[in-house]
């Protein structure tokens, strides 16, 4: 009995030995190790330290923790609060690591990349290259020793839950910089190497490239939810990706971004790459260049043959194209160069006519080739892109370089484009816009563009008025439109890259007055007689211009037939037999003010009381006034109405023109309102300056 509890106290004191050891050994082995790394870190560098605020080692719940750790280096700082590792301690003997769970938070690091490697913490890779270098050949015989005789039972590594939070990083190379902040990042999976979920949110807070010389003017969001399968043998990525903020900078060009973009159902493989959706809101382009409200894409597919897309859908365009001296967009210079002799236009287009034509017989030759080499084409296919209908689109055209300037706003009430390919497939083309209240333009189009173009194109075009364009009118032909509405209907056939078809021009009510004379006759002699003479035969009785123009030759250098135009003009005759009707017949509504035959510099041939414009909107005697105008030209079905905006020279504004535009049309609206057949036979002139604000009226 005396010897049983004597040996139960040797038993006790063992044990409790024993529990003393282990305790030690437990707070001896970490504080060594971390000893060790605050030694071995300190000499890497003068001033070189590391700090650790706190650290906790549990072999029996295989957890280590760091908290507070920052390294002081080259008067630099670089920290993480805490650190967390949850291993397996009974798959140790097993040869396998199994990280259960691994925290990581606060993380603040500056990273470099020079061509001698990565450096981070004041370390750099070709450092600890040397260092492993450095190792006597006697340790490396040993190590590699133990290496072969553990090489029959490798070890195996898994890590099942990462977690990172508030993470700080900064990058910079040589072409880039980049400061990126990782909110959140999990990646977990109960078998990593067939299934891992990815959850993350970060901020990009600068991204500068220098070569594009590119950044970002703002804090992008990025969002990446997600799995992983299949990470060794067939890798796929199956996630959904936001962006939001991206606003892009460049020294030379204007702003350009989006506000959010979503790509929704990715799939990526090695073999194929899937989007159920992308879509993008709040696209712009600063200098009011572009903005676009929201942009859709549907079932987006890429792989080594092809691309392939659904249905392309866009609302709320907005876009403003400024055209440079030669008719180029000026924000992105993209104007023509110039001609500086009619012999080197010559030359010009003899070189680009050699061209074309050897491109013909080489693509002749090769078409054979392309069409069995059919299968190996990389194919691309897109469903339709459309404009949604409830949002038309708006284009607003500016040029400075033209007298007047031009100030074009073309509104889009419809566009489809369906059946987009590089195969032998139709593409099918509708446009449907106007430039204000009563025109109407509209574009049909059926083409095929592999090896050559084929297809059909109409475009009808209806009271375009013609004042708007008046700057490029006069370096065309030498003259202002003082009034004038286009229609035009052109029908083309194009056969492997021929042209075969016409246009047929109805010039309404149109004014033309003398602005440019060299332009005048240069084009004099391209027609063989005066363009006043010209003009003045195409002219009816009622001010109107009628002809039909061929068009031919090569898609890539159209031919509008001169000769036909001419063959035109010579069977045309100037005639007014009807004007002195016409006079006579406004003289019971008391409307007539003075009547003149057109000559010179006068404005109307019948002249009407005009109307003051020192007020916004129109009184009711003016529009008891409109009314009898309206009369008048009901049951004179032949009167074409012009309204002509003058404004006081005195008293103008820098926005005069297009001020006094609007209120001659108001004019024409409210005619309009009364009777909707009016439309197309009441016209606008050029606003002019006077000595009175008025609107003055005629026939």
């Amino acid at each position: 009995m005396y010897l049983t509890r004597q040996l139960q106290r040797k038993l006790v004191v063992a044990a409790l030995f024993l529990l003393v050891i282990l305790l030690f050994l437990q707070w001896l082995v970490p504080a060594a190790g971390l000893h060790f790394a605050k030694k071995w870190y300190s000499e890497q560098g003068t001033n070189y330290e590391l700090f650790i605020k706190d650290w906790t080692f549990s072999p029996w719940r295989g957890l280590i923790e760091l908290k507070g750790v920052h390294f002081e280096f080259a008067e630099q700082i670089a920290a993480f609060d805490k650190l967390s590792l949850n291993i397996a301690m009974l798959e140790l003997p097993k040869r396998n690591l199994v990280v259960e769970r691994a925290h990581f938070d606060g993380l603040k690091l500056s990273i470099t990349q020079t061509k001698q490697g990565i450096e981070a913490l004041g370390l750099s890779s070709a450092m600890l290259q040397t260092t492993q270098e450095g190792t006597t050949p006697d340790k490396q015989n040993d190590q590699a020793a133990v290496e072969t005789q553990q090489a029959s039972t490798p070890w195996t590594f898994s890590l099942k839950d990462i977690q990172l939070k508030n993470h700080l990083i900064a990058f910079s190379q040589s072409n880039l910089d980049l400061t990126l902040e990782v909110s959140h990042l999990s990646v977990a999976g109960d078998d990593p190497l067939n299934v891992i979920d990815i959850n993350s949110a970060l901020l990009v807070h600068a991204l500068q490239s220098k070569e594009p010389l590119i950044g970002l003017d703002e804090t992008l969001q990025v969002e990446v939810n997600g799995t992983i399968q299949q990470l060794v043998d067939s890798p796929t990525l199956n996630m959904d990706l936001i962006l939001t903020n991206m606003n892009l900078a460049n020294p030379w060009l204007p702003n350009a971004g989006f506000k959010r973009l979503t790509l929704s159902s990715v799939k990526l493989s090695q073999a194929q790459q899937d989007i159920n959706q992308l879509s993008i809101d709040d696209i712009f382009i600063e200098d009011k260049l572009l903005s676009l409200k929201h942009y859709r894409a549907q079932d987006i597919v890429l792989n080594k043959n092809s691309l392939t897309t659904g249905v392309h859908q866009w609302d709320g365009l907005n876009t403003r194209l400024e055209l440079d001296q030669h008719g180029g967009l000026a924000q992105l210079n993209l104007g023509s160069a110039d001609v500086s002799s009619e012999g080197e236009g010559s030359e010009h287009a003899q070189i680009k006519d050699n061209t074309q034509q050897s491109a013909q017989q080489n693509a002749k030759v090769s078409t054979d080739e392309k069409h069995n080499d059919d299968e190996s084409t990389f194919k691309i296919s897109v469903a339709e892109i459309k404009q949604n209908n409830q949002f038309p689109s708006s284009i607003q055209v500016v040029s400075p370089h033209v007298n007047p300037k031009l100030n074009l706003d073309i509104t889009v009430n419809k566009l489809v484009v369906a059946k987009l390919n590089n195969q032998q497939e139709p593409m099918q083309l509708m446009l449907e816009a106007k430039t204000d209240d009563y025109s109407e333009i509209k574009l049909a189009a059926n083409i095929t563009t592999r090896d050559q173009i084929n297809g059909d194109v109409q475009l009808n075009v209806d009271q375009f008025d013609l004042v708007s364009l008046n700057g490029y009118v006069a370096q065309t032909l030498g003259y202002h439109v003082e009034q004038g509405q286009l229609n035009l209907k052109t029908n083309i056939n194009i056969d492997k890259g021929k042209l075969s078809g016409d246009a047929d021009i109805f010039l309404r009510n149109s004014t033309l007055v003398p602005e440019d004379q060299a332009t005048m006759d240069r084009i004099s002699k391209q027609i063989s007689m005066p363009i006043e003479t010209a003009l003045s035969l195409i002219k009816d009785d009622d001010n109107n211009m009628q002809m039909n123009i061929p068009i031919k030759g090569d898609v890539n250098a159209p031919d509008f037939g001169i000769d036909d135009l001419i063959t035109q003009l010579t069977q045309k005759a100037l005639t007014s037999a009807t004007l002195h009707y016409v006079k006579q017949a406004i003289f019971p509504y008391g409307l007539l003010v003075s009547v003149a035959d057109y000559v010179g510099e006068e404005l109307f041939s019948i002249s009407l009381t005009p109307i003051a414009m020192d007020q916004d909107e129109l009184d009711e005697e003016q529009k008891k006034y409109l009314l009898k105008v309206v009369s008048l030209m009901q049951e004179k079905d032949s009167l074409q109405l012009r309204v002509c905006a003058q404004v006081d020279a005195d008293t103008k504004d820098e926005n005069w023109h297009d001020e006094a535009l609007e209120k001659a049309n108001k004019i024409k609206r409210y005619l309009v309102d009364q009777d909707e057949t009016l439309s197309s036979r009441v016209s606008l002139c050029q606003p002019m300056l006077g000595n009175a604000a008025q609107i003055m009226l005629g026939f």
